[in-house]
């Protein structure tokens, strides 16, 4: 807040009103954050009044979304549904999925809260069409803080369907949003560029990741000052298509140029497939001895879903997601220790480790230990976190779950 207040007081010095609002829309999503809905919605619509004042109707938007979720909070749900139709009137007809996205997740919500399943579970399906949309129009997001909150409504989505009884649609949902392979491993730094084949496709690469670095600095400058000359202090109607046709002008040009590196090689597939959003039925491919066992976060708490060749079933956990990364970091660190250790500290260090183990299966494991019973084999599919755990060795205190099943492991 305070480096909040001292860009106000810059922009103020230069009577730059534009960029006064839009630090104190920064101030509204802070204020929102932290639980002061009342000063985040006045906030909020002081800045929609000025950006209305100076033509910009994206910037307009942004604050009726941030006074929707303040007013929706407060139990004002009328007054939320206005504002937010209000923006996505705006993303529809700028053709802004970073906009409708969130609209269409605020109207879920907003319908969710008033007990409209149906009207809640087409809205968050239209929220994720839109972000699929978004996905989609860029092959590659580089933007660090793109994963940040798009994860919120699939959770939403999966913990709706869940709530009514649909575990099925429910897995669905969350496997499309474990799909986002590239996007994830973007997130934990791994380095997937592309790489030539051969000598001769080399110029082709180099000029696919020149135009795909070029269309994500287009994009970045789309996404966050659409409406706004370099400045801030004018108008730019024309910036939006401008950037637009940048954007789907460099996507062709990067399309073509896979075509030419697919005809020349195609294991150049395995980088494009990296980037689509897909998901596939799993039953069919379950032998009736085999469970899949698959993990997903919704708000920081960890659910699995059951899942055999007749049937799937869910079940809630209670650890949160907190808990296990502090199990899993003492995990990590007592074995990087071991390496280091003399003979002595070794088998103290195995015990500690036998022991987070045993702590571990406690909390993700044992809750459904019953319904394994049937089966001999398990798939894992972790989530997040649980990608970095070694479900093998989880150890109920008297045997180690490898020693009672077979166990396998699928990225989703």
């Amino acid at each position: 807040s305070e480096s909040l207040a001292e860009a106000r007081h810059l922009f103020a010095k230069e009577g730059n009103q534009v960029w006064i609002a839009c630090t104190d829309l920064e101030m509204a999503t802070l204020l929102l954050h932290q639980g002061q809905f009342e000063r985040s919605l006045a906030t909020a619509q002081t800045c929609s009044t000025i950006f209305q004042s100076h033509s910009l109707p994206f910037r307009k938007a942004q604050s009726h979304l941030i006074a929707a979720r303040a007013a929706a909070a407060l139990g004002r749900y009328d007054e939320a549904l206005h504002l937010v139709d209000d923006a996505l009137a705006v993303g529809k007809s700028k053709d802004v999925p970073s906009l409708t996205y969130q609209a269409r997740h605020l109207l879920g919500g907003l319908a969710e809260a008033e007990g409209s399943f149906q009207d809640a579970l087409t809205e968050y399906e239209r929220a994720i069409t839109e972000l699929e949309r978004l996905r989609g129009r860029l092959m590659v997001e580089f933007r660090a803080d793109f994963l940040e909150d798009k994860e919120v409504v699939y959770e939403d989505i999966v913990r709706l369907c869940l709530d009514a009884g649909r575990p099925l649609p429910a897995l669905e949902y969350a496997e499309r949003a474990k799909s986002r392979a590239l996007p994830d491993l973007l997130a934990y730094r791994l380095d997937l560029s592309v790489r030539a084949r051969e000598i001769a496709d080399q110029p082709l690469v180099d000029e696919l990741m020149r135009l795909r670095a070029e269309r994500d600095k287009v994009y970045r400058r789309w996404e966050s000052n659409p409406d706004s000359e370099e400045r801030g202090w004018t108008t730019s109607e024309g910036y939006l298509h401008r950037a637009q046709q940048n954007v789907l002008t460099l996507e062709r040009q990067i399309t073509e140029l896979w075509h030419r590196l697919l005809i020349h090689n195609a294991d150049y597939a395995r980088e494009a497939a990296l980037w689509t959003v897909r998901t596939e039925p799993v039953q069919p491919y379950l032998t009736p001895d085999t469970l899949l066992v698959e993990y997903f976060s919704v708000r920081e708490k960890f659910l699995v879903f059951l899942v055999s060749r007749e049937k799937v079933q869910m079940q809630y956990l209670d650890s949160d997601i907190s808990q296990i990364r502090d199990l899993l970091r003492l995990l990590w660190l007592n074995l990087r220790v071991v390496p280091k250790a003399g003979q002595r500290q070794v088998s103290g260090l195995a015990a500690n480790a036998h022991g987070i183990f045993r702590q571990l299966h406690a909390l993700l494991f044992a809750p459904f230990e019953a319904s394994l019973v049937p089966y001999e084999k398990l798939i894992i599919v972790p989530h997040g976190p649980l990608h970095y755990l070694p479900f093998h060795a989880l150890h109920d205190g008297s045997a180690f779950v490898l020693e009672r099943y077979e166990i396998s492991y699928l990225p989703g």
